[in-house]
């Protein structure tokens, strides 16, 4: 299959998609066309926001700033060009660096548990696994479109999160981060690994959940009790 035969493929036949990358692990289509969509999304954000704003309601909202005298709060906050950079610059670095943490999990889980595949496929896993998330991205654009962007935080665009649609919390709580980060699609997004897993496996639906859905668990599970704690 090719790129774009592999992603339609991956919205209903998310098996029959692993079965070919199985035969042919690629990565780069779904590694880079999000990262390359954020990107725009942020840009595009960065030139229409009112920048005054945006930094009133992060001083605001962050203890740390906030509790700051105001020379020193304008000496932490950066500038609307270097806070755009520094974002193109954490998504094109961090996005990457997490794809590929996950196929290492993967690789030394498959070598633990005996599903016996080369980095290559497990990095296709991954990246294909997320590649819906490219749906969220696009629809950031909608506050842009609506000329909505000059107050709207980078939280805020993220319409698919668990704190736009459901919570509201405030940016000072600590539960803030962890529901602007986590969104509606990610259950299906964790599916696709399980179903990844449990074709290359070729075991139970239990032993692919395990598989795939441990370090989700740990990793959410820890940040919850963290911030309860």
């Amino acid at each position: 299959m090719n790129n774009l035969k592999l992603a339609s493929t991956m919205l209903v036949e998310p098996g029959a998609a692993f079965a070919a990358l199985d035969k042919a692990p690629k990565f780069w289509f779904p590694l880079l066309v999000p990262i390359a969509a954020q990107i725009a999304v942020f840009v595009w954000y960065f030139g229409v926001v009112d920048y005054q704003w945006l930094t009133h309601e992060m001083v605001s909202g962050t203890p740390a700033l906030r509790d700051m005298p105001p020379e020193q709060q304008q000496k932490a906050m950066l500038s609307q060009s270097a806070m755009m950079w520094w974002t193109v610059g954490m998504t094109a670095i961090f996005v990457p660096l997490l794809r590929v943490a996950e196929a290492a999990y993967f690789w030394l889980a498959g070598r633990v548990s005996n599903v016996q595949r080369s980095f290559r496929h497990w990095l296709a896993l991954s990246a294909w696994s997320t590649f819906p998330y490219l749906l969220a991205i696009v629809l950031m654009t909608i506050p842009l479109l609506l000329q909505q962007g000059g107050k709207t935080t980078q939280e805020g665009l993220n319409l698919l999160s668990l704190n736009e649609l459901l919570f509201h919390v405030p940016r000072d709580s600590e539960w803030h981060t962890l529901l602007s980060t986590l969104t509606v699609l990610h259950p299906w997004l964790w599916w696709l690994g399980v179903q990844g897993v449990r074709v290359w496996s070729a075991r139970s639906l239990g032993f692919a959940m395990l598989m795939a859905l441990l370090p989700v668990v740990v990793i959410y599970g820890a940040w919850a009790l963290a911030i309860v704690a």
